[in-house]
């Protein structure tokens, strides 16, 4: 999960399941608000609709929605789910509000950042489809495009240093049908 550490931090994680402990969660990079977990077993597990596998206590660092600040996301580790027969599950979170979130449309700041040689920039889509990269400079000039298709979750564009001709404050753009966010990423020399 990937949450926005400016609103809230993590206090605690949990296990309430007994096939979970703290080993399946990733906590090394909580400070950038990011919290990883992954399970599997060797034969199909099925538990109670109603089953709390875990709780993750936060404290409110600012006002907002929790809603707002918290989201599913593919970006170190793959989310996904399997049901008995093996078929892929969307996993999201539902809100008591009847908000969900986890398969929306995500732009990640680029890693590394700056960068010289090469970066990546990640992003979430809610479906598989055509995604269009644009960065322009600091005055608006188009200095590289990129399109490919991808599929649904996390993708990445890889922007290598030599593809852009400018140098310093740039923006990169991900465009995907009707979603489209920008982000500010600075090139060294």
């Amino acid at each position: 999960m990937e949450f926005d550490p400016t609103m809230m931090e993590i206090v605690q994680v949990e296990t309430v399941w007994t096939d979970l402990s703290g080993s399946n969660f990733g906590q090394a990079r909580v400070h950038e608000g990011i919290l990883t977990t992954s399970w599997n077993a060797s034969e199909p597990t099925t538990l109670p609709a109603d089953q709390v596998l875990y709780r993750v206590k936060v404290r409110a660092r600012s006002s907002g929605q929790l809603s707002d600040g918290l989201t599913v996301n593919s970006k170190v580790t793959r989310a996904e789910a399997y049901d008995r027969d093996e078929e892929l599950l969307d996993v999201r979170f539902r809100f008591d509000s009847g908000v969900t979130a986890g398969g929306n449309f995500a732009l990640y700041q680029n890693e590394p950042n700056p960068f010289g040689d090469l970066t990546r920039i990640g992003f979430q889509l809610p479906e598989g489809g055509e995604a269009v990269l644009t960065v322009h400079d600091v005055t608006g000039k188009l200095v590289y495009t990129s399109r490919s298709e991808f599929h649904r979750g996390y993708n990445e564009f890889i922007l290598r240093g030599t593809d852009v001709s400018a140098r310093g404050m740039l923006y990169y753009t991900v465009q995907s049908g009707e979603h489209t966010a920008t982000r500010r990423m600075i090139m060294q020399d």
